[in-house]
């Protein structure tokens, strides 16, 4: 029997670098991807820069390694940012999925295709959104990551899976950019007030959750769509409150904001948090309770 191949794209950044460490312990081939230089110390020869905007490169890397699942991680995901320049993001989080697919096509292959999408599509009105909600983007983020779905769901091919999640965190390598979780608590420890939005809810999601529950989807071969997200869906303000108390500093170092007078330069769903009751089902799913997880990451 041949040994699966596995494509891992955006390897540099969170997920994508948890992903890339995951198979490198087993006994699929791997090739991990990203734009520019490898920041995987573990990773050493199987890794190949690519620049998923580019069609040329894309059908490249898929004609020569012919993967059999492909983890697509890569993303803009700064969510100003994408207001600053939407034709970039844009190119990254939907005209980059559509060279897959017209890769695939033009390639006669039909790889797994897990796709890696956000609760941003969602306008933040509903408690929680489920599976089968109708998007309804209200940022540049959101509209290009939603037609990166589309570019999917209209192209006619099947074996995909599009995962759907919400504000990951946990630690990595080199990270461009890190997470609120670790720069609260790094923060907090020194003492330092915090001035964190109330009035925006999500479903903070650890990323070894979330890398093991694609691991789970693309053995099962689970297509469609489906939510991988923390259980708990609360405000921002609540959850660095419950950072707070985990570190041991008083709940009176961080300080409540609205949305409003935040004034973000993109707008944000209210509430965004994603129902996980059909990733339970299907894949048993159990997420890994906060203050479990800020335990392991502060031991790393």
């Amino acid at each position: 029997m041949s040994v699966k191949k596995v494509l891992i794209t955006g390897s540099n950044g969170l997920l994508g670098q948890h992903l890339a460490k995951h198979f490198l312990q087993s006994d699929f081939e791997i090739l991990a991807t990203s734009f520019g230089s490898n920041r995987i110390s573990a990773l050493d020869h199987k890794y190949h820069s690519l620049d998923v905007t580019d069609f040329t490169q894309v059908k490249t890397v898929l004609a020569d390694f012919q993967p059999d699942i492909i983890f697509n991680a890569a993303a803009a995901t700064n969510v100003d940012g994408c207001e600053d320049e939407p034709d970039n993001c844009d190119k990254i989080n939907h005209q980059a999925v559509a060279h897959f697919l017209r890769s695939f096509d033009e390639l006669k292959m039909t790889p797994h295709f897990i796709h890696i999408s956000t609760d941003f599509i969602f306008n933040g009105t509903k408690k929680e959104y489920f599976e089968e909600d109708e998007p309804d983007p209200i940022s540049e983020y959101g509209r290009s990551k939603w037609l990166g779905e589309l570019v999917i769901k209209n192209s006619g091919y099947e074996n995909y899976t599009i995962v759907r999640t919400s504000l990951v965190y946990g630690v990595g390598e080199a990270l461009n950019k890190g997470n609120i979780f670790l720069w609260a608590m790094d923060k907090l420890r020194n003492g330092e007030t915090l001035t964190i939005v109330d009035d925006q809810f999500r479903s903070p999601t650890y990323v070894d959750d979330l890398c093991l529950a694609c691991v789970k989807i693309s053995d099962l071969g689970v297509t469609g769509v489906i939510n991988i997200a923390g259980q708990q869906i609360l405000s921002m303000h609540k959850y660095i409150q419950e950072v707070s108390d985990y570190v041991g500093k008083s709940r009176n170092l961080v300080k409540p904001i609205s949305t409003s007078v935040l004034n973000q330069k993109a707008k944000r769903p209210k509430r965004s948090g994603l129902n996980i009751n059909k990733a339970k089902n299907i894949i048993g799913f159990e997420p890994t309770k906060f203050e479990q997880s800020l335990q392991e990451m502060d031991g790393l």
